[in-house]
């Protein structure tokens, strides 16, 4: 179509590309005009208005709906602040369960627990399964069969670590122990009495130092489960670096461990003794040292 306006009134005319060139009336004035080629055409007025506003609109409401998006994020920002409180927001967004296995057979084990793949974890190893929470059914099986079939609740609040944390012991009878290091107020390690100047003890002394190594050692009772997520160190070492906190406050970090069988009927045997001698002392702060540097995980 070929737009232009009438020479004589500025009538807005519309007339196809074959009449280009050809003599034509005007409807409003009766002007004879010869319709112009379109090389050299006259837009009509008004018409590059129409064609311009839906793109103003498009941007117009596309402004718009990122700016609602904006408003959206903002108070959901807000809302999760007030959501979490002092809970990791690890609790949110990750809430299952992680049972580490702890696999003392003397050979490999595949775990099966409901909600999640089986994992076989080797001889002397510490495999990882996660679930969710609930109750479910749990099997462990080995070279000599079915060492555990049953119903476990894996559930309840979760620990600091936002998260539900359990070791299981597929044999049920491996001893573990439940374990406390701190900075003590003389900036030395309390349970391992490093701030002690050397010297000879008194016997008030020798017992404060025992009682002070038994306040943080807990040997566990054996069983297939144990619930760890109030722990910092699970079935690994405790680092060089948190033996000696920096600092001179009390910092208090947990630990939990497996112990060889010797040496938890040792540690039972001296958790139980009232009136120490330089012996007892010696002994528990051996077995002390190696709960520290026992790695499990290391098939250890």
């Amino acid at each position: 179509m070929i737009w232009f306006a009438c020479p004589g009134c500025g009538l807005s005319l519309v007339l196809p590309h074959e009449m280009a060139g050809t003599a034509s009336v005007c409807s409003r004035c009766g002007r004879t005009f010869t319709v112009p080629d379109p090389s050299v055409t006259v837009p009509a007025p008004g018409d590059g208005a129409p064609a311009a506003a839906p793109g103003r609109r498009a941007r117009l409401l596309g402004a718009l709906a990122w700016l609602g998006l904006l408003t959206i994020l903002v108070s959901l920002g807000g809302g999760l602040f007030l959501l979490l409180g002092d809970r990791p927001l690890l609790f949110w967004l990750n809430p299952d369960v992680r049972v580490y296995v702890d696999n003392t057979t003397g050979g490999p084990v595949t775990v099966a627990v409901e909600g999640a793949g089986p994992v076989v974890v080797p001889a002397g190893q510490v495999g990882e399964v996660a679930c969710r929470p609930g109750r479910r059914r749990v099997s462990v099986r080995g070279g000599r069969g079915v060492l555990l079939d049953a119903v476990a609740d894996l559930g309840g609040p979760a620990g600091r670590s936002g998260q539900i944390l359990y070791v299981l012991d597929p044999t049920g009878s491996r001893q573990y122990v439940s374990y406390t290091v701190s900075s003590s107020p003389r900036g030395g390690l309390s349970g391992g009495r490093e701030g002690v100047p050397p010297g000879p003890r008194t016997e008030g002394r020798l017992r404060e130092e025992f009682q002070d190594l038994q306040a943080h050692l807990r040997l566990l009772p054996a069983g297939h489960w144990h619930r760890v997520d109030d722990h910092d160190f699970i079935l690994t070492p405790v680092p060089k670096a948190a033996r000696h906190p920096p600092g001179h406050g009390r910092r208090e970090q947990r630990g939990f461990t497996r112990l060889a069988e010797g040496d938890a009927r040792s540690l039972g045997r001296l958790l139980a003794v009232q009136r120490p001698t330089a012996g007892d002392l010696v002994e528990l702060s051996g077995l002390w040292e190696k709960v520290l540097e026992t790695d499990p995980r290391a098939g250890r």
